[in-house]
């Protein structure tokens, strides 16, 4: 109950991340003053997109110990991809442990019980 959760759901207005917020309390999640789509707006009325680079969002998941994707595109994975173990598996994956070692961050697919 004391993780952080990075959601990411891109070209999202929020419902649906904060419906996931909801769902982990009492975790800490992205969505209380934060965000929850990554890159280049999707159109020009888009202000929930947060146009940052990998090297910002390495800076801001310092703080989190989970990445949940709900929803996550081509332009985020030709962005960020580079941050996960295995880019090309990543795709099929929707949760992440953040791992720190040694100031590089690297994002690991967490396996599902089964």
């Amino acid at each position: 109950a004391n993780s952080a959760v990075f959601i990411i759901w891109q070209g999202s207005n929020g419902f649906e991340p904060w419906v996931m917020a909801y769902e982990l309390a009492p975790r800490i999640t992205s969505t209380r003053g934060g965000t929850w789509s990554l890159g280049k707006p999707y159109n020009p009325e888009d202000v929930w997109t947060a146009d940052i680079s990998p090297t910002g969002w390495q800076a801001a998941l310092k703080g989190y110990d989970f990445v949940l994707i709900g929803k996550a595109d081509d332009v985020f994975w030709d962005r960020f991809g580079q941050l996960f173990e295995n880019p090309e598996k990543a795709r099929d994956k929707y949760l992440f442990k953040v791992i720190n070692k040694t100031g590089k961050l690297n994002l690991v697919s967490v396996a599902a019980a089964p």
